[in-house]
Order: C-alpha cells, then sequence, then structure tokens
C-alpha cells in the first residue's frame, strides 16, 4: 500500500515537472533534452530506485515465533546466518534445482535465499529474494535475482505457516503470560 501510494505521488511530480514546468528545465538544461528523453530519464532514475525485486507476502497476522520457526524449516539449503533479532535468514548456497525442477539453469550456477520479517508488528510482511550466483575463491557471487524461485520460495513459506496453523493444539500452545 505504501509502496502504491509512493508511486502515484512520484507519477504526478513528474507529469508536473516534464509537462507543466516545460520551460523552465528547458532553460535550465540549456534546450538539450526533449519531453521525452526527459520522461525517459525520470523514468530510468525511477525504476533503479524503486526496483527490489523478490517476492513480499502481505498481512500475515501469525505469530512472530511461529514465522521464524517456518522460515528456518523452509529455507533451502539450510541456513547460514541469522541476523541478531531474528528477522533476517540467509541460506548456503544450493542448486536451483531443489525449488523448480521444470526450469533449465546454466551449469554451475547456485542460488542463495534471504528471507526478511518486515513489521513490528501484526501483520508482519514476508520478503523472500533468491539470488543467481557462482562461487569465486570460497565466496559467492550474486549474479542476478531470480523471480520465479523468489515467488516460489515465498509461496512454500506460506503453505507451511497455513499447514502449521491447522497442526496446532490452541489448548496446549496457549500462554497466558
Amino acid at each position: 500500500m505504501y509502496f502504491k501510494a509512493r508511486m502515484i505521488v512520484l507519477f504526478s511530480l513528474a507529469n508536473f515537472l516534464i509537462f507543466r514546468c516545460n520551460e523552465r528545465i528547458m532553460k535550465v538544461l540549456g534546450s538539450r533534452l526533449g519531453k521525452a528523453q526527459l520522461a525517459s530519464l525520470f523514468l530510468l532514475s525511477f525504476s533503479l530506485g524503486c526496483s527490489h525485486g523478490g517476492h513480499v507476502i502481505d498481512e500475515l497476522g501469525y505469530p512472530l515465533l511461529d514465522i521464524q520457526q517456518v522460515v528456518t524449516d523452509t529455507i533451502p539449503g539450510g541456513v547460514q546466518k541469522v541476523s541478531v533479532n531474528r528477522r533476517e535468514y540467509s541460506s548456503n548456497p544450493y542448486s536451483p534445482k531443489n525449488l523448480d525442477t521444470q526450469a533449465e539453469y546454466p551449469k554451475g550456477y547456485l542460488a542463495k535465499a534471504k528471507v526478511v520479517i518486515l513489521g513490528d508488528r501484526r501483520p508482519y510482511k514476508v520478503e523472500s529474494k533468491v539470488w543467481l550466483g557462482t562461487i569465486e575463491n570460497k565466496v559467492f557471487q550474486e549474479s542476478e535475482i531470480d523471480e520465479s524461485l523468489s515467488r516460489r520460495l515465498g509461496l512454500d513459506i506460506q503453505r507451511n505457516l497455513i499447514e502449521r496453523r491447522e497442526k496446532s493444539n490452541l489448548i496446549d500452545d496457549f500462554r497466558p503470560f
């Protein structure tokens, strides 16, 4: 929702700058750029500033401990690193075929996942990103974010949260204090 509001504000500002203040802008830039070039310049800077890639699951009303446990259990390749506040999880490099057996990947490419839990209280958001890359000198070199693997990981986390909720026992899991 915040992202949509931000886009509307930025596009309306771009409209104002490009079409309403064209004379001022053209004087400042010395009449070197036209309307189309200004629009493409703005859209390029907007897309570079707002691109995040990955998959976001919104409105998760589950307890934080449940989300953390499901992320730990679901992340492929095992958890390599967890942040101090237990909100960011990084996986060990793994074969991308672990998540998507249908797609073809270049030989020698590995995937590495990062899952971030966003929000200070319910409902939480979970953002999953999966990078493709290679290992050089024992260090994972990221090359690109794979949107389909990121989406697949996010959907697996969401499915496991639903299954965990169905298996939980309300009486036994109740903690009053």
